[in-house]
C-alpha cells in the first residue's frame, strides 16, 4: 500500500470519527424541556431557579426539584443576569458557539465527502489496466507477420543472435 493511499484512508477515518462525534455531542444530562423567555423571566422572579448557565442567548437553567429547562434569551442578558443574582442563583458563563463558518462547514461535510469519493472513483476508473474497472485492458501489442519481424539482417554481426536465429531456425516447422 503506498504512502497516498495510506494518507486517504487516514482522513476517511478522521472525517468519520469527527462526523460521529459532533452529531453524539450531548451536553446535557437527560432530556431539557424549551420554554420561553418570559416563563424563564417568571420563574426567576419567583425565586424558582437555582442554578443558571448562559452561552451566547442560550440559557440552561435547573429549578428547585431539579428539573433541567433551556430558553433563548436576548443578545443582551445583563438584566437577566441581577434578576438572577438578586435571588441568588448559581451562575456560569460559557462562550457562545463557534460561529456561522464552522457550522456551515459542519453541515457540508458529508456532502463534500460524498462528492469526494466520487470523484475518488471516477478517477480510479479511468486510466487503463491500473484502475478499478481496468480488467481486460491489456496494453500488449499484437504481433502481425508483416510487423516487428527480426530478420538476418537486423541481427548481423551479433554473435550470439546469429546463434540463437541459427537454433530456432533449425527447431522451427517452416524452415523444415
Amino acid at each position: 500500500m503506498n504512502l497516498r493511499n495510506l494518507a486517504i484512508w487516514g482522513v476517511i477515518v478522521v472525517v468519520l470519527i469527527a462526523v460521529y462525534s459532533v452529531m453524539t455531542n450531548t451536553s446535557h444530562a437527560g432530556p431539557v424541556h424549551q420554554i420561553s423567555y418570559s416563563e424563564l423571566l417568571k420563574q426567576v422572579d419567583g425565586g424558582d431557579i437555582k442554578k443558571a448557565k448562559i452561552h451566547g442567548q442560550t440559557i440552561d437553567a435547573t429549578n428547585g426539584q431539579g428539573v433541567d429547562f433551556s430558553a433563548t434569551g436576548p443578545a443582551d442578558t445583563t438584566d437577566l443576569e441581577h434578576r438572577l443574582e438578586a435571588h441568588g442563583a448559581d451562575l456560569e458563563f460559557e462562550p457562545p458557539g463557534a460561529g456561522l463558518i464552522p457550522a456551515l462547514l459542519m453541515n457540508l461535510l458529508p456532502i463534500l465527502l460524498i462528492v469526494g469519493v466520487w470523484i475518488f472513483f471516477m478517477r480510479q476508473m479511468q486510466g487503463g489496466a491500473r484502475g478499478a474497472m481496468g480488467f481486460g485492458k491489456s496494453k500488449a501489442r499484437l504481433l502481425t507477420e508483416n510487423k516487428n519481424r527480426v530478420t538476418f539482417e537486423d541481427v548481423a554481426g551479433v554473435d550470439e543472435a546469429k546463434e540463437d536465429l541459427t537454433v530456432w531456425a533449425a527447431r522451427s516447422p517452416r524452415a523444415r
